[in-house]
């Protein structure tokens, strides 16, 4: 996923949650599934998250969402409080045939993750006139 520069000011300073460590958790985010007449939708939180440390990939009939939160620098200011933690998000979903795998898109905005999975030309529904 491309990070859009608008979004960003260019006052802020923005760091890594932490340095990039094997050992940091994993977090399941929430998802809500819906299926239109020719595609299926996947909403999928992931609070804290740009789109320069997210992604979505499909491996055979795996669809892996992946996500890392970003803080901002706190800067010269002393932390008296910790109460968001360093992790990361990872969620899959096992893909039937009924996918068409090439034409998927996905965008994320708000923390929400939106992936469109157009459906496999077999599983549409077949009109007839």
């Amino acid at each position: 996923m491309k990070t859009n520069a608008t979004t960003q000011p260019e006052a802020r300073k923005v760091v890594e949650v932490e340095p990039r460590r094997e050992d940091l958790p994993e977090y399941v985010p929430d998802a809500d599934i819906y299926e239109f007449e020719d595609h299926y939708l996947l909403a999928v939180d992931l609070p804290g998250v740009d789109e320069a440390h997210a992604g979505v990939e499909i491996k055979e009939n795996v669809l892996e969402i992946t996500g890392e939160p970003v803080v901002e620098d706190p800067g010269s200011h002393k932390l008296l409080h910790q109460g968001c933690y360093a992790g990361r998000y990872r969620r899959a979903f096992e893909l039937g045939d009924r996918i068409d795998r090439e034409g998927f898109k996905a965008s994320l905005k708000n923390g929400t993750l939106r992936v469109v999975l157009p459906k496999a030309k077999a599983a549409q529904p077949i009109k007839i006139k």
